[in-house]
C-alpha cells in the first residue's frame, strides 16, 4: 500500500526530517538503486516549501508520481479498504466500491492532465504516462481500469468475503489503517520503526489471521512482506508465531486465489535478519546525507527505464512531455 499523511503536517517547515525506517517498499527502492532512494528520501525534503530550491520541489514533485498499474492497485485497495470499514462500522457506503475506485483513477488521472501537481503534488499526483510519455492511448488506461475493477469484483463475490462478513468485528485487529508517525502499534527493530501493518487481519478462535490483497501475479518477495506482517502480529499484538496464518490473495479476471505462508520461529528470526541487515546497509548510506554524489546511480541501466526520478537524475536527464511541448512550440514561434 502507499504513505499517505495528513497534509497539514507535511507543508511544515520546522518538522524534522524523520530518521531511518523500514518498509518492503523503502528497502525495494535502496536495493535498486541508491540514487532514488536519495531523491526521495533526502532531495525531496522540505520541497514542498514554495521557498525551496527548484531542484528540490522538483524531487518533491516526482516522489509523489504514481502509473497507471499502481494507481489501480492503490483504487482497488483503498475501495476494499472503505468496504470492511464500512462493514466494522455499521455506516454504509455512499458508493459501490467499483464506483469508488473508478471515481478514485479519474480524479487522479484529471488531476495529472490539468497539472495540479504544478501547485499541489502531493493532492495531484503526476502520472508517469503523462508526465513523461504524453497522453497514454485509450487501451492502456482501460487497461488498468479493468485490472481495478476485476480485483474488487473478484473480492466481493469471494467466499473469503463472505467468510469476512460473517465474523464479529470486534474481533478485526487492522483494516488496511493508512500509515500514522503517532501510531503506537509500530515495533523497532536496532531503534529503527517497521512499517508493516496488513492489509487485513483478525482473531480467529486463538490464532491471529492475516490477509494481504494482490491485484498482480506472485511475486518472489510476497513471503519477506508477509512475514514481516507477522513480526508485526507478534510485537504488537502479542501472538506466538505458531498462532499466526499469513495469506496473500491474488485478485484477478479467474476471480481470487489464496497462498499461506508457515509462520515458525525461523522464519521470523529469518525475516528479522534480513530487516537488521537492511537497516545497516543503509545506515552505511545513510553517512552520504544530502550529498548527491555519494549516493551510486544503478548498475543496471534497464532498471531505469521506470523510474520516477528520471527527469532530475544526471544518468538519464529525461525531458518531460510539457517542456517538450513548450520547446516545439518555441520552435515553431
Amino acid at each position: 500500500m502507499m504513505e499517505w499523511y495528513v497534509e497539514w503536517r507535511r507543508m511544515s517547515t520546522e518538522l524534522q526530517k524523520p530518521g531511518l525506517s523500514w518498509s518492503r517498499s523503502r528497502s525495494t527502492l535502496f536495493h535498486a538503486c541508491n540514487r532514488q532512494y536519495f531523491y526521495k528520501y533526502h532531495l525531496s525534503w522540505n520541497g514542498w516549501d514554495y521557498s525551496a530550491e527548484e531542484r528540490r520541489r522538483l524531487a518533491y514533485r516526482l516522489s509523489k508520481m504514481t502509473s497507471f498499474p499502481l494507481l489501480a492497485g492503490i483504487a482497488a485497495h483503498e475501495s476494499i479498504r472503505q468496504l470492511l470499514c464500512s462493514i466494522r462500522d455499521g455506516v454504509p457506503l455512499k458508493q459501490h466500491p467499483v464506483d469508488l475506485a473508478k471515481d478514485m483513477i479519474r480524479r487522479v488521472k484529471d488531476g495529472a492532465v490539468s497539472k495540479g501537481w504544478l501547485r499541489r503534488p502531493k493532492a495531484h499526483p503526476p502520472l508517469e504516462e503523462y508526465y513523461y510519455l504524453g497522453e497514454p492511448s485509450l487501451l492502456v488506461r482501460e487497461k488498468y481500469w479493468k485490472v481495478a475493477r476485476t480485483a474488487i469484483s473478484a473480492f466481493m463475490e469471494s467466499s473469503l468475503f463472505r467468510w469476512i462478513k460473517s465474523t464479529d468485528p470486534s474481533t478485526w485487529l487492522a483494516v488496511d489503517e493508512p500509515l500514522n508517525f503517532d501510531d503506537p502499534e509500530v515495533f523497532e527493530i536496532d531503534g529503527c520503526r517497521v512499517w508493516s501493518r496488513p492489509d487485513f487481519a483478525l482473531k480467529w478462535r486463538d490464532f491471529c489471521v492475516i490477509f494481504d490483497w494482490k491485484t498482480g501475479g506472485p511475486k518472489p518477495d510476497d513471503q519477506i512482506q508477509l512475514q514481516s506482517y507477522a513480526l508485526h502480529a507478534r510485537a504488537c499484538w502479542g501472538f506466538e508465531p505458531r498462532k499466526i496464518r499469513t495469506v496473500a490473495v491474488y485478485l484477478g479476471e479467474h476471480g481470487s486465489s489464496r497462498h499461506a505462508f508457515k509462520v515458525t520461529e525461523e522464519s521470523l528470526a529469518a525475516v528479522e535478519s534480513r530487516i537488521r541487515h537492511d537497516l545497516h546497509v543503509m545506515r552505511l548510506a545513510e553517512a552520504g546525507g544530502d550529498v548527491e554524489s555519494q549516493w551510486s546511480l544503478a548498475h543496471d541501466a534497464h532498471s531505469c527505464t521506470n523510474c520516477f526520478f528520471r527527469e532530475v537524475c544526471p544518468a538519464v536527464m529525461a525531458i518531460p512531455a510539457h517542456l517538450r511541448m513548450e520547446n516545439n512550440h518555441g520552435t515553431v514561434n
